[in-house]
Parts: C-alpha cells; structure tokens; sequence
C-alpha cells in the first residue's frame, strides 16, 4: 500500500511540475534500479526558473489551492531599470502579465519552471494578441528576439 501512495503522489509531483519522464514500478517487480529513479526523479525534479542546480523543497501540496491549466503567449523582457508593477527590482524568476485580475504573488509554472507574477505588460499587449506571460530574463536583447514569443500550456496556481 505505501509503495503505490508513494508512486501516487511521485506521479502527481510529475505532472505539476511539467515533468515529461515517465517511471513505472509494478508492485511484484520492485528494484533497487527502480528505487533510484525515484530518488533521482525527486532529486531534479524542483527545478526552478533561473535556478542554477537549485531545488524546491518537497512539500504537502494536498492544501494547496486550486490550479487553471491554459495556453498563453509567452514572451521575454529584460531589465528597463524601473521596478516592477509590485515595486520589486526586476530578477529571474519574475513574470509580468496582460491579466490584471491575477494577483501579485501568483505562481506561474511555464515549461516545468515556477515563475511569480510581480509585473503587468503593457494594456494594449493583452488587447492586441490574448493573454500573455512575459518572462523576465537576463540574456541579451537578440537572445530574447531569437526566442521570439511561443504559444504554451502554462499552470497557474
């Protein structure tokens, strides 16, 4: 019974963190190989935006509040010297959005990386092309044009 709780809330970890390996124990077949997967699964599978090797702690989520999955237009900004709309100094991790009703402080998960939303785009941003994710970053002003702007699936919780 522990063996499939723990394969439960390993998959559930997978999903909500965009995780796209896929670990299958069966119960009969239980291995020390298959036990180290999971280990290491549990190991990367924090990673956060601009992380660096760093890892999220792994938490009880069952109290978390619900969470909207949608696809949004998702782009990158850099550094304007101003603060954010939240009147935070503008840093990895940081998201601005075309949606005001979402409050500062949201968690944002775009590609399996959380991103809190601390900034607003511009109005006409959201009136010309939908709801939009601008993702902070400190890559070069071509880097970011390379990237271009994507439709995604995104997470909000």
């Amino acid at each position: 019974m522990k063996k499939v709780i723990v394969i439960l809330i390993i998959i559930g970890l997978m999903g909500l963190l965009g995780t796209k390996r896929t670990i299958t124990i069966e119960p009969a077949r239980h291995t020390e190989e298959n036990e180290a997967n999971i280990c290491e699964l549990l190991a990367t599978a924090g990673d956060v935006a601009g992380g660096g090797g760093e890892e999220n702690p792994i938490k009880d989520i069952s109290s978390d509040p619900p969470q909207k999955t949608l696809r949004a237009r998702i782009t990158k900004y850099g550094a304007t010297g101003n603060l954010t709309a939240s009147g935070k100094t503008p840093q990895v991790g940081f998201v601005a959005v075309s949606d005001r009703s979402i409050p500062f402080g949201t968690k944002i998960i775009v590609e399996g990386r959380i991103y809190s939303v601390e900034d607003r785009t511009a109005m006409w941003v959201g009136e010309k092309h939908g709801f939009t994710v601008d993702i902070f970053s400190e890559e070069t002003e071509q880097e970011m044009l390379n990237w271009g702007a994507r439709e995604l699936e995104i997470i909000i919780k």
